[in-house]
């Protein structure tokens, strides 16, 4: 009787032994898929590039002997940098999009938001010391050689130049197919009194003579921003 129980539970601790041996080899096997098959997607993935921490010093290369001035219109802000790369003057204005230092100190900023844009002029203070709204937003402004402002419109599809009292002198309509807050970018009056306009979804940088004749036009492969008038006669311009 004591051996038919001993064989007994011989027999149950070898078909134990089984089904522990079946559980480890299909966890074996399990196990081996899971690491093959992340070697292979690590050998397919590319190199993730190596993450740099924010430098302390200034993001500067070169040296310069004045002070920059740059629109943020992420932030909200129109800056003013010193050489050095430091912020030394900061204003809000909502989503600037181009900012000018003008001669007698102050700063002149494009505005958009809540259905409205314009101009805004400001003193080192951080006084508006002068302002042009319009309907609609505005990514473009000029301090003209006449004291005047021009001022892009998109939402009408045209340029103002707006005097001192916040009247409007000149308008200009522009040709285009795409208007709207896709029309246009920066636009720049010159000495010769055409205007150079970075048509912005239409993929174009045109120069309009004051009757609004097109004399110029250059295509660009992507979105048009901006265009600048060099001194030697070419034209420099930027795409998205």
């Amino acid at each position: 009787m004591e051996r038919l129980k001993t064989l007994e539970l011989c027999k149950k601790g070898i078909i134990m032994l089984r089904k522990i041996s079946l559980v480890v080899c299909v966890v074996g096997v399990l196990a081996g898929l899971f690491f093959c098959g992340n070697a292979t997607a690590a050998k397919k993935a590319p190199a993730k590039a190596a993450t740099v921490a924010p430098s302390a010093e200034p993001l500067i290369i070169g040296k310069l002997k004045h002070t920059v001035i740059a629109a943020d219109g992420s932030s909200g802000k129109v800056l003013k940098i010193s050489p050095e790369g430091k912020i030394v003057w900061e204003f809000s204005v909502s989503k600037c999009h181009d900012a000018w230092l003008l001669p007698n100190g102050n700063v002149l900023a494009a505005y958009s938001g809540r259905g409205v844009g314009g101009a805004m002029e400001i003193s080192p203070e951080k006084k508006i010391v002068w302002k042009y709204e319009q309907k609609g937003e505005c990514q473009s402004v000029q301090r003209l050689a006449d004291g005047n402002t021009l001022v892009a419109d998109p939402a009408r599809g045209r340029l103002v130049e707006v005097c001192k009292k916040g009247k409007i002198v000149k308008e200009l309509k522009l040709k285009y197919k795409r208007g709207g807050h896709a029309l246009m970018r920066y636009a720049r009056k010159l000495a010769s009194g055409n205007y150079l306009v970075a048509h912005h979804h239409n993929k174009v940088i045109r120069e309009y003579a004051p009757d609004g004749k097109i004399v110029l036009e250059i295509k660009t492969k992507g979105p048009a921003f901006s265009a600048l008038r060099l001194p030697n006669g070419n034209t420099m311009c930027s795409d998205w």
